[in-house]
């Protein structure tokens, strides 16, 4: 069946199920050029394109570099490692690591570079009693709670979750149920009476 690309709206043949999902050739081809795939030369990204990744929620910085010595196989290194290797004249090697030291993992500056020489040392050095205190320290707190949050964000998740305006209703500063109503418009979505639910005083028995 005919159906739109998800991603630029052009006219494709696709399966029912894929109805939605489904994206051009042209499309497929930006996504893997996006992800670091080798598509052919004439769709590889310059040298030195950066990109920003998530890694199990964490956002990196990294560099698309097919000519370093030790880049792996799609091209795409990571900034703060090869901030570190042009630091120490030399290229690390996978045991290696390279902490953030304020633990914002895109600020790639070497003073908040700290380098160690396993994976063991960094786990114990960052996870011993002083390490989790100071990131800890680090994060940054709540508006209005005080309590800790997320970097980036100004608020927890109990207070953006009673700070937000209702969809439905439209009322602010209220606390949300779903993403389209707020507690007051849920309580009187389940109130109401499901048509049909009701018994028909005209029925027999």
């Amino acid at each position: 069946m005919k159906a739109p690309c998800a991603r630029c709206g052009t006219e494709i043949e696709c399966w029912p199920y894929r109805v939605g999902k489904a994206v051009c050739r042209a499309c497929l081809h930006a996504i893997r050029i996006e992800n670091g795939q080798r598509v052919g030369a004439a769709q590889q990204p310059e040298i030195g394109t950066v990109r920003v990744v998530d890694v199990r929620g964490i956002k990196y910085r990294q560099v698309y570099r097919p000519d370093h010595g030790n880049a792996p196989k799609g091209g795409w290194k990571m900034e703060h490692r090869i901030v570190m290797e042009n630091h120490m004249q030399g290229p690390l090697h996978s045991s290696e690591v390279v902490h953030h030291i304020n633990h914002d993992s895109l600020d790639n500056r070497i003073e908040n570079l700290r380098y160690y020489k396993t994976k063991g040392e960094h786990l114990a050095v960052e996870h011993s009693a002083d390490g989790v205190k100071a990131r800890m320290a680090g994060y940054p707190s709540c508006e209005k709670c005080g309590k800790r949050t997320a970097y980036g964000e100004t608020l927890c998740w109990a207070c953006w979750k009673q700070s937000q305006t209702c969809p439905k209703c439209g009322r602010p500063d209220r606390k949300m149920a779903t993403r389209a109503m707020c507690h007051g418009c849920y309580k009187r979505h389940r109130a109401r009476p499901v048509s049909g639910s009701a018994s028909n005083p005209n029925s027999d028995g």
